[in-house]
């Protein structure tokens, strides 16, 4: 199991590399897919924008996930509309996101649009994964896991045609836990250093102190829409 998990790790490390957009603000995205929120008040919306349309028939897994506070499943979430931050601990644009998307959550704490992370791919346990994001100031932010599995992101990371799950991935469920839309790649909004494909050394110290598209007043005017239950209108 173990060295499964290894060779899972390796494999998808390099296909993280190659779906950055790293300094163009925006996340990276198949430019045929339809944005959902198209020709609604959000069709201007740069960070609105990335979130695509899931292919027919796509199923939330109902994975049971851990948290400090138990158990949980995403197929039990009845929020007008959730975002889910499908993240690695040894994903450098995933990690870069967290502080933002915390602070994003707080302004927003009981308007009905919520953020949870799930980690995915990691041999780290449930505090681990706590303390994790509680180092990169992301304490406001919900942490859950799914112990040495992936089928969460198996399941709704994986892009059309591809053979593995891509990282970054943020996902829109609405009040009856299924996934509507979801957008692929990083919202980094600063330039970051790579030689091959890979971020390098230089480039995870960059990444460390990145700001993101979700600091932005966009995700506010994003984030406040889909507590007035957009998800239900598109």
């Amino acid at each position: 199991m173990a060295t499964d998990f290894l060779k899972r790790r390796e494999v998808l490390a390099g296909g993280i590399m190659t779906t950055l957009a790293l300094g163009s603000g925006t996340a990276w995205s198949a430019m045929a897919e339809r944005s959902i929120f198209a020709g609604t008040a959000l069709a201007s919306n740069p960070l609105a924008a990335s979130f695509k349309r899931v292919p027919a028939g796509l199923a939330t897994p109902a994975t049971t996930l851990l948290s400090v506070a138990g158990e949980g499943r995403l197929t039990n979430l009845r929020n007008p509309a959730t975002l889910v931050s499908i993240w690695a601990d040894w994903c450098g644009p995933c990690l870069a996101e967290m502080h933002d998307l915390a602070a994003l959550r707080a302004r927003h704490q009981g308007t009905g649009f919520e953020v949870i992370a799930v980690l995915q791919g990691s041999a780290l346990d449930v505090r681990a994964a706590r303390a994790k994001l509680d180092g990169l100031n992301a304490a406001a932010l919900p942490s859950w896991i799914e112990p040495k599995g992936a089928s969460i992101a198996d399941a709704l990371a994986t892009p059309a045609g591809g053979k593995g799950f891509s990282l970054p991935c943020n996902l829109l469920l609405d009040r009856r836990g299924h996934v509507r839309a979801r957008a692929f790649g990083s919202h980094v909004l600063t330039s970051v250093d790579m030689k091959n494909g890979e971020v390098t050394a230089t480039g995870k110290q960059q990444l460390s102190h990145a700001r993101t598209t979700w600091s932005l007043p966009a995700a506010d005017l994003f984030a406040r829409a889909l507590a007035d239950g957009l998800l239900d209108r598109v």
